[in-house]
């Protein structure tokens, strides 16, 4: 909570309850989003002052690979590791 941007919002699906109760940001479910409009999320996102994170755990991010793969290629090359916790793995979209 102390090291996210107050402008955050996080993308995730297994995590997103523990992470919405200790950091109180908005969460996107990444499994409600149509693959062909992944890019475009967060094109949106961005334009409209938001700053996206993910937090997925090894396996989730092979799942989220499938859906959003080629659809979402743009979007899931700008994934970039920021921190790991055991299994667990919070990305930045650079």
């Amino acid at each position: 909570r102390r090291l996210l941007p107050a402008n955050s919002i996080i993308i995730s699906v297994q995590h997103s309850g523990s992470v919405w109760f200790y950091t109180n940001r908005p969460i996107l479910r990444w499994d409600h989003l149509e693959p062909r409009r992944f890019d475009r999320v967060l094109e949106w996102l961005s334009a409209n002052g938001f700053s996206p994170f993910m937090v997925v755990d090894r396996e989730e991010l092979d799942r989220v690979r499938r859906r959003f793969t080629p659809a979402g290629q743009r979007g899931l090359d700008r994934l970039r590791p920021l921190a790991a916790f055991g299994d667990v793995t919070i990305y930045g979209f650079d």
